[in-house]
């Protein structure tokens, strides 16, 4: 059964890959918090039209857009992305009471343009480049978001303690897959948390 409080509520994620590719955590995070609210997958193909699929009564996938709002933030056209997003998205708002943004790519700036009442940051990865430039870049716009956001996921320990320095509201997250595809071993041998298998 699920709450009262969820059955008005919208999560839209967006990670920035493809919903068709996913066989982890980007797939398996909005399936699993369709159970219990309505989530929208920001497809982060290259399609060049905006389309909308309805996987299921609570699970839709929405191609096209994040590409169009690359290429107006890439132009500074920050006001017309805003707007574009708005009217693509504007059902959501006469459908659902809260909306959330569920966001894990700090350096597109997409929370500036998608409506959401409450901004949650899914801090998945650190900055790979070597280029310093490129990690300076990678560190502002993330500090950013972080002292934004209304809470924080990290998916490891070491994130976590990033992420605290600059959002008092941040929570463990460890990336997964499902347990059953997990050797029985392993499964047996691996720390399991107080909540496990609830």
């Amino acid at each position: 059964m699920v709450p009262s409080n969820l059955t008005n509520l919208c999560i839209i994620y967006y990670y920035g890959n493809k919903w068709d590719e996913q066989s982890c955590r980007q797939c398996s995070l909005p399936r699993s918090l369709s159970r219990y609210a309505h989530v929208i997958f920001l497809d982060g193909g290259s399609e060049r039209t905006v389309s909308t699929t309805h996987i299921d009564s609570n699970l839709t996938i929405v191609k096209g857009l994040s590409r169009v709002l690359q290429a107006l933030r890439r132009r500074n056209m920050h006001i017309l992305a805003s707007w574009y997003a708005r009217w693509h998205l504007r059902w959501v708002k006469r459908k659902f009471g809260r909306v959330v943004f569920w966001y894990s790519e700090h350096s597109q700036g997409f929370h500036n343009f998608i409506p959401h009442d409450t901004l949650i940051y899914d801090c998945v990865d650190p900055c790979f480049s070597d280029d310093l430039e490129a990690q300076r870049k990678s560190e502002k716009a993330e500090r950013e978001l972080l002292t934004t956001a209304h809470h924080v996921f990290a998916t490891a320990d070491t994130l976590l303690t990033m992420c605290e320095k600059h959002n008092s509201s941040s929570t463990l997250l460890n990336n997964a897959c499902d347990p059953a595809e997990l050797a029985p071993d392993l499964l047996a041998s691996a720390h399991k948390p107080v909540w496990w298998p609830q």
